[in-house]
């Protein structure tokens, strides 16, 4: 789990192996606390690889800062890589107490492919915990959704093949069902669109030509998207995105899109000062 803080904000997320934090920096949009969240094995590896590129470890080094691939943390003024079971809500509360961060400051949480592999209580108590923590603040969350037709069976038998079992998706299957998981747990809006509405909205027309203009310039290219072309939809269709607020400073009144419309999530605007 990611969570970020431009200035006096922070964000919050789940680890895993990106380096979104430092493209964030390269562009000069890095938040002013940046605190990543994992389990210790993903924890540890990533400290590992941090330490061994001189390209990431030279942006966090400091004389506050530390890695500990033993530990599974990276520590700096700006960043932070910590491991915790996220299950465990009393742990994940002292963590992001050791992080440093001030729940009362304007917070965005990100949560991608992290709570549909726990089981759906845990994810319910992380989505309740934080809305009780952080009263200013986005919560982003990317997973899969329709588990119940053809292609929502075969990607779940192609996930648990790799020891990846959706343990949450039966609770929230669908887009309202992962609005529901917020609304019921203390959030005040939520917003959920699978991928296929996200990419209709969100990619300019003038890319989408680009796109569609590249692949027409190789027969074979060409070929392959008339094949994969319904799949490629399907898979959209299986992912989505859900955002939910807390907005006790009332700074995210703009912030989101709007059903039905064509308008950009302007994530930037509601998080600067």
């Amino acid at each position: 789990m990611k969570l970020l803080n431009p200035r006096n904000r922070y964000s919050l997320g789940g680890a895993g192996f990106d380096t979104t934090y430092f493209q964030l920096l390269d562009e000069g949009k890095a938040p002013f606390l940046y605190v990543e969240l994992d389990f210790k094995e993903v924890t540890s590896k990533k400290a590992a690889v941090i330490e061994n590129s001189s390209q990431l470890r030279d942006k966090i080094l400091g004389a506050n800062s530390s890695i500990s691939v033993e530990e599974g943390q990276v520590l700096s003024d700006h960043y932070k890589l910590l491991p915790v079971d996220l299950r465990d809500i009393p742990k994940l509360r002292d963590v992001v107490s050791f992080a440093g961060m001030d729940p009362s400051l304007p917070t965005f949480i990100i949560a991608e492919c992290v709570l549909i592999y726990l089981d759906p209580d845990s994810s319910r108590a992380i989505v309740n915990w934080a809305s009780k923590t952080f009263s200013t603040a986005v919560f982003f969350l990317y997973e899969q959704i329709h588990p119940d037709d053809a292609f929502g069976h075969q990607m779940i038998i192609n996930l648990e093949s790799r020891g990846c079992a959706l343990l949450s998706i039966d609770a929230s299957p669908t887009l309202l069902a992962k609005e529901r998981l917020f609304l019921e747990n203390g959030w005040q809006r939520a917003v959920a669109w699978d991928m296929l509405k996200v990419y209709g909205s969100f990619v300019d027309t003038q890319e989408k030509r680009r796109v569609a203009h590249d692949a027409g310039k190789s027969i074979i290219i060409h070929l392959i998207n008339l094949v994969f072309h319904p799949f490629y939809v399907m898979g959209k269709e299986h992912y989505c995105v859900t955002y939910a607020v807390n907005d006790a400073m009332g700074i995210f009144g703009d912030f989101g899109f709007t059903r039905g419309s064509r308008e950009s999530m302007n994530i930037s605007s509601a998080m600067s000062p």
